[in-house]
């Protein structure tokens, strides 16, 4: 039962790395990434348009206070004493990370400062984020695998009857 058990869990454990890799190689490759800022105006940094067809997950890394994010139609109207009427709130704030997840739209990354940002963003078009799913049943799987490796190797042998029979004799 344990030797089972521990290779039911192994099983598992592996079929969850492979998932998990898989998952990360197709993301990887999906990927839209960029770092480019362009000069808009005197002390003014944008991005190329980003266009979203449906619901998008975008992560901003070492982002600066600085950088907001606007929808592409309101960005001639932005500027660096209003834009907190313009961008739109992050959903997650991590240290110098900001997460955004919104909806089908265009938006531009806006950079008030002397000289570009030294920022990157990324995020996987809306149509591919199935693929993200794939990573995280991967390590889902693994953690599943891992336990009940842990547990196989910590549970007790069941004691076969002909042992029974002895520690009765023995009394």
């Amino acid at each position: 039962m344990r030797r089972r058990l521990f290779y039911i869990g192994l099983v598992v454990l592996v079929t969850g790395i492979v998932l998990m890799v898989v998952g990360t190689a197709l993301v990887g490759g999906k990927l839209v990434t960029g770092n480019t800022f362009s000069q808009m105006g005197p002390d003014e940094f944008v991005t190329s348009n980003m266009e979203f067809k449906g619901s998008t997950f975008l992560l901003v890394t070492n982002s600066s206070p600085n950088v907001s994010l606007v929808r592409t139609s309101d960005l001639s109207l932005a500027g660096s004493g209003n834009i907190s009427n313009y961008a739109i709130n992050s959903t997650i704030s991590l240290s110098t990370d900001r997460a955004y997840e919104m909806g089908s739209g265009n938006y531009t990354l806006v950079f008030f400062g002397k000289s570009a940002p030294h920022i990157s963003y990324e995020y996987i078009p809306q149509s591919l984020e199935y693929l993200a799913s794939i990573e995280v049943a991967g390590i889902i799987l693994g953690i599943i695998g891992f336990i009940i490796m842990i547990a196989a190797a910590f549970l007790k042998e069941k004691p076969k009857e002909d042992d029974i029979m002895k520690q009765f004799e023995n009394l």
